[in-house]
């Protein structure tokens, strides 16, 4: 048994524009949660209002002392480097927090002696 298959064109042009838009090529990422349904209705379709786009990005990751130079170098890569670029700003400021027993005298020189070589913005032990 065989079957023929049949179809009337009526607007190729139209017809190839729906079908491109249906089945995105291998260049395209995924279409945007926020983009609605309007993807795929064609080119003469409305398309979806503008909206705000955020401003503003903040994160904080506590390190592991052994290893805060890896993720370090980590967080740089996989995150600041994508929000780097012309005409933004990326602060990165390092916070430390310690505590203990008691530091010793020489302890606390030897660190707030480094924090300001290391031009540390504040530091300063607590009781």
């Amino acid at each position: 048994m065989t079957q023929s298959l049949t179809a009337v064109l009526v607007r190729p042009a139209r017809a190839m524009a729906q079908l491109d838009a249906e089945s995105p090529s291998d260049e395209e990422d995924e279409v945007p949660d926020d983009f609605g349904d309007a993807w795929h209705l064609g080119p003469d379709s409305p398309q979806p209002p503008a909206t705000q786009q955020p401003t503003r990005f903040y994160g904080r990751k506590e390190l592991d002392t052994v290893r805060a130079i890896r993720d370090l170098g980590t967080i740089l890569e996989e995150v600041t480097k994508h929000l780097d670029g012309t005409g933004k700003e990326v602060t990165i400021t390092v916070e430390i927090n310690a505590r203990s027993d008691g530091y010793d005298t020489r302890t606390q020189r030897i660190v707030k002696e480094n924090a300001t070589q290391l031009g540390f913005d504040s530091h300063e032990f607590e009781d």
